[in-house]
């Protein structure tokens, strides 16, 4: 997790333009605040040339993005891997690294449960193009309608759920190892994370529309979904 000491090394190699000394030499640095993974720095430079201050604003805002970048990449690569790791036609397996039990009940069960999954991975992919608004030649994510009908009237992020089962849990019933719990508890807290963060990319695109839907929704309980989709539901 970022914290605010790294962020304050990371200041302390940006140069003030003009001056040839950092920003926390100069002690520039008023404050560091991490918030939702968002960092916020503030900068004590009013007594600076405005051109300086300038400069300075560019060479902080540089920072956040090189650090959020940074960020991303190692989170991508992590799910990445756990993804691999966990994958149903599993490489730890079929490589003889790993030993798992064999259930048949939790076998079959398994496949059905990545059937499910993958059922729901695909529906942002068929759905987003009919109902989203998307402009032609342009990839299914960039909506300008916001989808709240089918699968997405019972929960918000139907492809991370998907992730879930088609991955993380159908892996564990398909091969009974102790390995893939300790494997898909973090591969699952990544997706859920992954959603709330989706959730306000979402809210800065739609809106009041999209907060209204969040309260009607759930994010992935699809129990609690399906529930309150038949509790409100009106033929």
């Amino acid at each position: 997790m970022t914290t605010e000491q790294q962020i304050r090394k990371r200041l302390d190699k940006v140069i003030v333009p003009g001056v040839m000394r950092s920003l926390t030499k100069m002690n520039l640095l008023r404050n560091v605040v991490i918030s939702d993974g968002e960092v916020k720095i503030s900068l004590a430079s009013a007594a600076l040339a405005p051109e300086i201050q300038d400069r300075l604003n560019i060479l902080k805002k540089n920072t956040v993005v090189k650090w959020t970048k940074a960020k991303e990449v190692i989170y991508s690569t992590t799910i990445t891997l756990l993804c691999i790791a966990c994958f149903p036609l599993n490489p730890l397996v079929l490589t003889g690294v790993l030993e798992p039990g064999f259930y048949l009940p939790l076998f079959i069960l398994g496949w059905i449960v990545w059937a499910i999954g993958m059922v729901l991975v695909m529906a942002p992919i068929i759905m987003f193009p009919r109902r989203g608004g998307v402009a032609k030649g342009k990839a299914f994510v960039h909506t300008t309608k916001l989808v709240d009908t089918g699968i997405y009237a019972v929960v918000r992020h139907p492809q991370y759920l998907g992730g879930i089962l088609a991955v993380f849990l159908a892996t564990l019933l398909l091969y009974p190892h102790w390995l893939f719990v300790a494997l898909g508890i973090p591969g699952v807290a990544l997706c859920y994370f992954s959603t709330i963060l989706e959730d306000k990319t979402l809210v800065q695109r739609f809106g009041d529309d999209y907060k209204a839907y969040m309260k009607r929704v759930p994010q992935v309980n699809l129990i609690a979904g399906i529930y309150r989709f038949i509790k409100n539901y009106k033929p």
